[in-house]
Order: C-alpha cells, then sequence, then structure tokens
C-alpha cells in the first residue's frame, strides 16, 4: 500500500470544530498561500463594514404553506419508486434506468429528523417546492436509543421517534426527496457490551471510538441490522429497500488521520478513553509484527532510521558579516513604517559584528517590515532546526519566522513560530518537519508593529535526527505509542504511523459498507466521512461509492477584554468572491477521484455575514464545474429541536441555520434547477492531482481529480499548465474565466458571473458597473453593497427565447431589530422580529425577437402579486426595465414574453372569434363562435383580457364582459394599430385592429 499521509506540522493542522465552532475546511495549502502571499505584497486586510438593511421590506414563507412550484419551475410532485434506487455508473450516480441523479439539498440535525406529523408533511413540501430532491440526516441515529434507562438498552429504539421518522420518510418518498443518512455517532449504554461506555458523554466523543474498538462495532452493527430490517408501516417497505434513503456515510464529519495528528486531544481533553488507547497500540503492536515478523525492537529502530543527518549549516551569512553582498534582503511598507536596515560591530553575539533593523517607525502589522533569505535547501519529511540570536531595545518586540516557497503560491512548509524578544541577547529556536523540498526555500522574518530596534546574531538552520523508538517502547511488550508527539520522532516512524492510521479507517470503512451492501442487502450507496482533512483520508474512500468533502465559510471567536462588544461572539464575514483563493472550492477537489462520485456533503456560510447569498451562488456554480454529484447547502435547523422547524425569525446564536433565511431560500428553485439539469456545464479538461504545493486556484480554470495514488513522486506544479497562471504579473484576479466560458470570477471587483444559454447569475459587488452576458445586460443602480440576482429559462430554450423565465433578486437580511456592532457581530442586538431583507434596485435590458415582455412580482409563497411591469422594447430589439425592491416588495419576478403573430395556437377565423368594426371608431365588439366553446374557450374561463399597443405595452381602457361577447371601449385610444390579447388556461387568442377616430 503507498504510503498517503501529510507531512504537514502539526502547527499547520487546520483547526478542528465543534458544531457550535465551524471553520472554514480550505486545505492547508491555500491558507498558507493566503497568508505568506500577503505577508510578501503586503496585502492589507481591512474589515469589511457591515450596515444594517437599506429601505428593509419583511419576507416570510410560512412553512405550512406550499410554494407556488409552477411559476418558480420546481416543477410537479413525483412519488420515488424503484426506478429510483441510485448505484454508480461511469464514475457518477444515476438512478436504475441509467439517469444521472444530481442530488441538491439542506441539512436537518438531530432532533429536527423528527418532526410532528403537520410539520412533516409541511417540510416536505417545502423541500420539493424549492427544488430540492435530497436532504441530509445528522444526528438521526442518536434519537433511536432515547427512550430506555441509561442502565440498559441493547440497542432497544424509541417508538415515539420511529413513528415520527417513518412517517417523515413517508412523506420525502412520496414527494422524490432522497436522504443521506449521515452516521454521527452512536453513544453505547450499560447493556451494548462496550467497554468504558460511561467515559462517552455525548456522541462526538465516538469520533476516534468507533475505528478502534471492536465492541462498539458490534453494537453498531446490532443498531443497523435492526433499523435497516424495520418495516415502514406507511409505505409498507423495508428500510434496506426503501429509495427514499439512498446515501450513507460511516461517519459525521470524522478523520482518524486529524485526531491522530491531534495526538487524540480535543480542546485539551482526551477524547479516548485509556482502554481504547491500550487497545490501539496493541492492534498497531499487531500490524508491526505481521509486517516484519519480528518482534525484535532493533528490527523496527533500523526500519525506521531516516539515515545520516547533514548537520551542516544551510544558511549563507549566518553571522550577518557580510558587509557587501549579503543574501539577506529586507522589505519594508513605506506607507506604514520607517526602518533601516544596518550592522553593528560593538552590540553582537559572535563574529565581527551583528545586523540590526533601526525601526523609526514600526508600522500597523508584523509584514510592514521583513527580513528575507532566499536558497535554503530542504527535503520533504526531514527534520530541521531554525536557530537565531535577537534582541530588541524594547521588550516585547514580536518576530514571526515562516519558511515558505519562494514564489507562487508561496506555500508554507511548515515553519510557522512567533518569538517575543527581551533587551537583552537571547537564543530563540524552534524544530519542525518540512511538508515539501525546495532547493530555493524562503526564510522570512517579520517584525513591524512595533517602533523598537531588533538585533539579529549567529543564526543557524540544521537537519536534526529524530529518534525511531522513545525510551521505554517496546513491540514485545505492545507499548509502541501511536499518538506519539510527532515532532519528536523519525519520519519514517510517522509514515508507518501514518499507514496503520489509515489501514484502521479503510478497514472500518469498507466493512460497514460490506456489512450494509451484502449482509444486509441494502440498496444505499456507501461513503466514508465527508471531513477529508488529508490525502489519506481520500485514500480510505476510494474503494467507496463515492468520496465526500465539506466545506464551512467563516468562523466565531469570544472577543477578549476591551473589545467593543466584550465577552459576546463576533464572526469572521467575508465575501467568497473576494477572496484570493476562492474560499473552500480549492479544498473540496482534494476530495475528487477520477471516476468516482463526488459529493459535498455540508456547505456552509456563517450568520450574519452580509454575504449568505455565496453559499448558494459562488459555491454551487463551481461544483457543477468541478462536476460534482450532490450538494448539500446550510443546515436547515440546527437547534436540535423540531418544534421550531418553522420560523420566520433567524434564532438566537444559530449562526449555521438557514430556515429563517428567506433571503437565501429565495435563490433555490434557480440554482435547483440549474444543478439538475446541468445548466452549468462541467470543465472541458481536467488537471490530474491536488497538490498542497499546487495553487488551488486552478480548480476555477479547470476540473481537478485525483488521477492516481499509486505515483512514486508527485507531480510538479500542475496549475503551471494553465497558461493564465504564467503572465509576467502572474494570476490576473480580475479576469478567473472557465474553460467553458461560463463562469467568470473578478475576485478584485468582487463579482461573480454565471452566463448560460437557460440560466444567468450575477453575484457580489454588482454596483461596480453594467454586468454584460449574452444578449443581456444588468445593471444595479442603488447603493447596495451586495446583492445577487438569477435568471433562469422555465423550459428548454435560451432566455431570450423562453416564453416563460424567472428572475430572482436577493440581498441580505437579519432580524427585525437586529443592530450590527463593529462588522462582525450581532451579539447584543440579534433582534426578535420577522426577518427583513434590503431593497435593491436592477436595471435590466434583453434583445428578444418577441414583440411583448412583462413582469408579474410573486409574493413570498410564488403567487402573483402588486401591479404587472411593462417592458418597452426600443427599435434595436432590446427590452428594458427596472425591478425596485423598494417599490415592489418582491424576491420572484415570473416573465412572459408574448409575439403577436405566433400567440395564437388555434386558427383566427370567422368561425372561433370575431372582432368589429376595424377600424373601429369607439367600441370594438367581440364575440365567440360555436366553434370557440367546442375549443374550450369562454368569455368566463378567459383568465386574461388585454389590449396592447405595436410595442408591446398594455394600454388602459375598459373592457366589457358579456355572456359570450366582449366590448372594448376605444374612446381614450390613439388612432394606430392594437391587439386584444385573451388568455385561458395556457392558450392565448389575439386578434389584431386599428383604431381611427371620425374626428381626427
Amino acid at each position: 500500500m503507498p504510503t498517503i499521509f501529510s507531512l504537514s506540522s502539526t502547527s499547520d493542522a487546520p483547526l478542528r470544530a465543534s458544531r457550535n465552532q465551524r471553520v472554514c475546511a480550505v486545505s492547508l495549502a491555500s491558507k498558507a498561500s493566503l497568508l505568506t502571499m500577503g505577508l510578501l505584497v503586503f496585502i492589507g486586510l481591512q474589515p469589511l463594514v457591515a450596515q444594517n438593511p437599506v429601505n428593509p421590506f419583511g419576507i416570510t414563507m410560512p412553512l405550512r404553506s406550499p410554494l407556488n412550484n409552477q411559476l418558480l419551475g420546481t416543477g410537479i410532485v413525483r412519488a420515488l419508486d424503484t426506478s429510483d434506487y441510485l448505484h454508480v455508473q461511469d464514475g457518477h450516480i444515476v438512478r436504475a434506468n441509467g439517469e444521472r441523479a444530481r442530488l441538491i439539498g439542506t441539512t436537518l440535525s438531530y432532533q429536527s429528523c423528527f418532526p410532528d406529523s403537520a410539520q412533516a408533511i409541511a417540510l416536505a413540501q417545502r423541500f420539493h417546492d424549492l427544488g430540492m430532491n435530497c436532504v441530509r440526516f445528522r444526528g438521526w441515529d442518536t434519537y433511536y436509543l432515547t427512550s430506555t434507562p441509561y442502565a440498559t438498552s441493547d440497542t432497544t429504539f424509541s417508538e415515539f421517534y420511529q413513528l415520527r421518522f417513518d412517517w417523515f420518510i413517508a412523506q420525502l418518498s412520496a414527494r422524490g426527496i432522497q436522504v443521506l443518512l449521515s452516521q454521527t455517532g452512536l453513544t453505547p449504554k450499560s447493556g451494548d457490551g462496550v467497554r468504558q461506555y460511561d467515559s462517552i458523554k455525548y456522541n462526538w466523543q465516538t469520533r476516534v471510538f468507533q475505528f478502534v474498538d471492536a465492541d462498539y462495532q458490534s453494537f453498531q452493527r446490532k443498531f443497523l441490522r435492526r433499523f435497516f430490517r424495520h418495516v415502514n408501516p406507511y409505505t409498507n417497505r423495508e428500510y434496506r429497500n426503501e429509495p427514499a434513503l439512498a446515501l450513507y456515510t460511516a461517519t459525521d464529519e470524522n478523520s482518524l488521520n486529524y485526531y491522530w495528528v491531534q495526538n487524540f486531544i480535543e480542546n485539551s481533553v482526551p477524547i479516548l478513553p485509556q482502554t481504547q488507547r491500550y487497545e490501539l497500540d496493541s492492534l498497531f503492536a499487531a500490524y508491526l509484527k505481521q509486517k516484519y515478523s519480528t518482534v525484535n525492537d532493533n528490527v523496527i529502530a533500523a526500519a525506521w532510521s531516516d539515515g545520516p543527518t547533514d548537520t551542516t549549516n544551510r544558511f549563507l551569512d549566518p553571522g550577518f558579516e557580510d558587509l557587501f553582498t549579503s543574501p539577506w534582503q529586507t522589505n519594508i511598507n513605506t506607507n506604514n513604517a520607517q526602518a533601516a536596515y544596518t550592522t553593528s560591530d560593538a552590540d553582537k553575539v559572535e563574529g565581527s559584528r551583528s545586523a540590526v533593523f533601526k525601526v523609526l517607525k514600526g508600522g500597523v502589522n508584523l509584514n510592514d517590515i521583513q527580513l528575507t533569505l532566499r536558497g535554503i535547501k530542504v527535503e520533504k519529511g526531514k527534520q530541521y532546526t531554525f536557530t537565531v540570536w535577537m534582541k530588541s531595545s524594547t521588550a516585547g518586540h514580536k518576530v514571526q519566522a515562516y519558511l515558505l516557497r519562494g514564489s507562487t503560491p508561496y506555500t508554507g512548509y511548515g515553519l510557522n513560530s512567533m518569538f517575543t524578544l527581551t533587551n537583552s541577547w537571547q537564543m530563540y529556536s524552534t524544530t519542525f518537519r518540512s511538508n515539501s523540498a525546495d532547493d530555493n526555500a524562503l526564510l522570512l522574518l517579520q517584525l513591524g508593529g512595533t517602533t523598537s530596534d531588533v538585533y539579529f546574531d549567529n543564526s543557524s538552520f540544521r537537519e536534526s535526527a529524530a529518534p525511531a523508538l522513545m525510551p521505554g517502547e517496546s513491540l514485545g511488550s505492545n507499548t509502541i505509542d501511536v499518538a506519539i508527539e510527532r515532532s519528536n520522532v523519525s519520519t519514517k516512524r510517522i509514515l508507518e504511523t501514518g499507514a496503520f492510521i489509515n489501514v484502521l479507517q479503510e478497514r472500518y470503512y469498507e466493512s460497514l459498507r460490506s456489512f450494509l451492501r451484502d449482509s444486509l442487502e441494502c440498496h444505499l450507496l456507501c461513503g466514508g466521512s465527508s471531513w477529508c482533512q488529508y490525502l489519506g483520508d481520500v485514500y480510505t474512500e476510494r474503494n467507496l461509492d463515492f468520496s465526500s468533502m465539506n466545506g464551512y465559510r467563516g468562523s466565531w471567536a469570544v472577543q477578549g477584554t476591551g473589545s467593543p462588544w466584550n465577552n459576546h461572539w463576533s464572526f469572521a464575514n467575508s465575501l467568497n468572491v473576494e477572496d484570493r483563493y476562492g474560499s473552500t472550492i480549492g479544498g473540496i477537489t482534494r476530495a475528487k477521484i477520477r471516476n468516482k462520485p463526488l459529493c459535498i456533503t455540508d456547505e456552509m456560510q456563517i450568520y450574519p455575514s452580509p454575504h449568505l447569498n455565496d453559499l448558494i451562488s459562488f459555491v454551487p456554480a463551481y461544483a457543477q464545474f468541478q462536476d460534482a454529484d450532490m450538494i448539500i447547502l446550510g443546515d436547515w435547523n440546527g437547534s436540535g429541536s423540531a418544534s421550531d422547524l418553522d420560523s420566520s425569525w433567524i434564532k438566537l446564536d444559530q449562526i449555521w441555520e438557514i430556515k429563517g433565511q428567506y433571503a437565501l431560500q429565495s435563490l433555490f428553485p434557480s440554482v435547483s434547477a440549474a444543478w439538475k439539469n446541468a445548466l452549468v456545464a462541467p470543465a472541458e479538461e481536467a488537471i490530474p492531482f491536488l497538490l498542497d504545493a499546487a495553487d488551488q486556484r486552478m480548480a476555477f480554470f479547470r476540473r481537478v481529480e485525483i488521477d492516481s495514488f499509486d505515483a512514486v513522486q508527485q507531480s510538479v506544479l500542475p496549475h503551471l499548465v494553465i497558461p493564465e497562471f504564467n503572465g509576467a504579473n502572474g494570476l490576473d484576479m480580475s479576469n478567473i474565466q472557465s474553460d467553458t466560458k461560463e463562469l467568470l470570477w473578478n475576485q478584485s471587483a468582487g463579482w461573480l458571473h454565471i452566463n448560460t444559454p437557460r440560466y444567468v447569475m450575477a453575484s457580489g459587488r454588482l454596483k461596480s458597473g453594467i454586468h454584460s452576458f449574452d444578449g443581456l445586460t444588468i445593471e444595479q443602480t442603488d447603493n447596495s453593497s451586495y446583492a445577487t440576482v438569477s435568471w433562469l429559462s422555465l423550459d428548454s430554450n435560451a432566455i431570450a427565447d423562453a416564453p416563460k423565465s424567472l428572475i430572482t433578486l436577493s440581498t441580505k437580511a437579519h432580524n427585525r431589530g437586529a443592530v450590527i456592532e463593529g462588522d462582525t457581530s450581532l451579539w447584543q442586538g440579534w433582534g426578535s422580529g420577522s426577518v427583513q431583507t434590503q431593497s435593491c434596485t436592477m436595471r435590466f435590458s434583453l434583445r428578444s425577437d418577441f414583440d411583448s415582455l412583462s413582469i408579474q412580482p410573486l409574493d413570498s409563497l410564488g403567487y402573483p402579486s402588486g401591479d404587472r411591469i411593462e417592458a418597452t422594447k426600443s427599435v434595436s430589439g432590446k427590452f428594458s426595465f427596472e425591478l425596485d425592491q423598494s417599490k415592489t416588495h418582491a424576491l420572484w419576478f415570473a416573465v412572459e414574453q408574448h409575439t403577436f403573430a405566433s400567440d395564437v395556437p388555434w386558427a383566427q377565423t370567422e368561425t372561433n372569434i370575431r372582432c368589429y368594426p376595424d377600424p373601429v371608431r369607439t367600441v370594438l365588439h367581440c364575440s365567440l363562435s360555436d366553434a370557440a366553446f367546442q375549443n374550450g374557450l369562454s368569455v368566463e374561463n378567459l383568465a386574461d383580457i388585454r389590449i396592447v399597443d405595436v410595442l408591446g405595452h398594455s394600454v388602459d381602457v375598459d373592457i366589457h364582459r358579456g355572456n359570450r361577447s366582449i366590448d372594448v371601449d376605444c374612446h381614450s385610444l390613439a388612432d394606430g394599430l392594437y391587439m386584444i390579447r385573451m388568455s385561458a388556461n395556457t392558450r392565448v387568442v389575439a386578434m389584431s385592429f386599428v383604431v381611427a377616430h371620425e374626428s381626427r
């Protein structure tokens, strides 16, 4: 088995977040690249000032009221049957008939998976009406075991929750919605035969437990056997044959690799009980004994030795002695800082002199003053020790040390240390393991932000030896510690242990898949975990039905003493389209294996970010471009309570929840239609394998996928095969265009365009100018800082050729009464009234061959409301109109186009309808014939009668309906050509006539 493990140092490992403390799940490379890019070019991260909504209007979508899915384009309900069983074919998820199943939906967490009977009906209908065809259940398994006392269990199910679950599954199945069951982690009880079961206080603590403990795995299988062999009384199907239960992940947001890197400690608390720690070490010993056929510690020590150590100092001019050709270079941000780099022959540690930065003005940030050294050679997996003597004229001056690639994407190599100086010479040292090989690495020392002179002398950078076995460890006594601090042991030992961790994880995944698919004969597809923190996590999913990944945008923290909102949460809010490395997109692609479905199982954006619409605009667009099979957006209800599934406001502290985010929900119908109908095309070309060292922005130009786990040597910077990365000035961030030409991202201006024939979207800071698409321009004319607008054809025609289409216009939303503090917090003024969304104004221009275009605002349930807006057509053939939400309080706008010549689906003859006189002087009379009645047309069922001028504008006249006739008062009409347009159901009759007044 190839070694699949990241050698990033622990200091570079991403933070693990609890359910209430998410962090952005981007890969380490993008974090390091974004950070160091800013360090080198002095990119100042200015806070985004959030403002309360301007001209807000209330918008609610009561859960018990179905949406008008006909006007929203989400289609009719179709119940699931055996043709909806899913399987994998040609690298994608397909239904029994071979049709590709593109799944899109949201998450229900914990108790929310068990709504009451009325809520279940309403919730299933709402998901359908928004265009979803999938929902992820998270924490569902926990509630099956809640009815029995803690003294006994033996997987006895709760009848209360079982019945609720059965009813809900029946409702989802009846509306064509399939379920991803995410096994969160059953909490065993005394009767379940699990040692130290009482050490698990909540299901999160089973994260490592389940990979290690055989008794726990047996307990889990008992639960799954009982669950999948249960017959749902409302569908008369066993759950193993239920098409609504379509996918399963063996563990929720879990990575044994990650917890091993963290030494099985989370938030300073051990998460693996001592008994299971011993069991883990015993499993490792058995693995080693089988592999090496020995219990001799000397054999193991020899196998794990990294070989000879080259202790040569890798620094040129380590003592800062060279006055004329020194390799040490300086960078000073003269906008903020003033400093002079010189030497001192009086104040030194060794040699003739030391280096000194005479700092006259420290600037604002550490990166305002930098000292760099290039040409350092490092090898992947080798351990190095960096040492330097330093002091400052004022105690407390901080110096940050990095080692990184010396050119784009400026990937960090593992050295990331902060030193706090005193006013006397001190030696500062740190040891790290390089995660990459480079003959020309860059050392970066940052010392800005403080006005204080800083001295350097006697530096070194040397390879350092690491032991294979620690004192007291022995294979014969099973005491080789799996969780030993990695920085203390040899690289080969780390790789061996990492391979063992992968074996445990892979065995767990594949044994569960075999149990479900082979033993229980379940029809669902099986995956591992959606938390691929390392390449090893992806590797262990390579033989499952699909690989999966998640991504979280934003994070929260409790502000320290002295902040304006002391001891309250604050939220890191930044616009995805302004993220230089594109937020979570690069991280998503790290889980894409060639010829295997990719499921994005938990994509979230934090509230109260004013940029929440990024979650459903930016992310799905590029997920489709990467040809993913599933995307789950947001946590519909994360409170753990089914009682508040319907809410007209955003619940206090539910920062990932979207059930009250109606502005965001309004985009679901269009985005879902685009996803399910593949309106955004996948990339035309693929780049194999996403390296830590590669620029992850290549995922915006090409499809990225892992093509092999067996390569002896990694490819070198695959992004450089893309011409855009090789410009003289680097990548132009204002013109990131997909190879399909359908996606255009302007990071500099902060917007994204989706430009396809049937689906158009613009999202971000749109007031920067006119946004042009094929035959369509959109211009924001108000001062809203952020907006999303989409236009979707409701049939197979392009937008310009579609008789009916849908425009969605959405901005940010907050609770009524919310008070935004600074730029990131709502804690002191969360608000308690119903949700309000900010108004926005957009001007549209569409080139179309139709004769008229009208816009009907829709209310919050998708039904017509307010007055129609008639577009004006120019002589050049363009319709123009404006949507002003401060006047028309709507998020959805139904668009209809009509042509005079072709709007008549049955013949205009004297036997159907007769209009006279022609020309008309005062009153136009229209009578319906017997043939018209035979064709289903009558005055009573005419839904709409309008008089339209030659420009397609409706004109205001009095129209009187009789039994079988219609009279139109033409006194107020100017002379000229007009049309009377009458519609019944889906049919339209249109007759032209001429007005010629006698007196004119």
